[in-house]
């Protein structure tokens, strides 16, 4: 019978180009399982948002920096991201995930979405 569980497993090492000369990131697909989780963590602001007072950008924006976050915790196996004082980051703190160079940050963020293909309309 075919397999048809996600390979953990399974990663791939990409370049940073925001971060020369040497950085990179490790990366591993989601699990349908956590695709599923970020897409209820989208699902879950829309209904709770009536826009009548304009808070439904600002859920849009906390459910968007939560549903990030839970990608870098799910989906970064490694790196050699580091702090100030040569640290290695830690993406599942939120404190370390706050302080990344926004570079860095969204060229991550960018591997992480091709990797999953991330094409379908969120909320469907």
């Amino acid at each position: 019978m075919p397999k048809a569980t996600a390979d953990v497993m399974s990663t791939s090492k990409h370049d940073l180009k925001s971060l020369p000369p040497d950085g990179f990131v490790e990366l591993r697909r989601m699990t349908y399982g956590q695709s599923l989780e970020r897409r209820e963590m989208l699902k879950m602001t829309m209904a709770a948002s009536d826009d009548k007072d304009g808070s439904f950008v600002g859920e849009m924006a906390m459910a968007s920096a939560k549903i990030t976050q839970a990608e870098f915790a799910w989906c970064v196996v490694d790196h050699n991201c580091e702090t100030d004082d040569g640290r290695k980051l830690d993406f599942n703190n939120l404190t370390d995930f706050k302080s990344l160079d926004p570079r860095v940050g969204s060229e991550i963020e960018r591997l992480i979405s091709d990797m999953n293909n991330f094409k379908e309309i969120e909320g469907n």
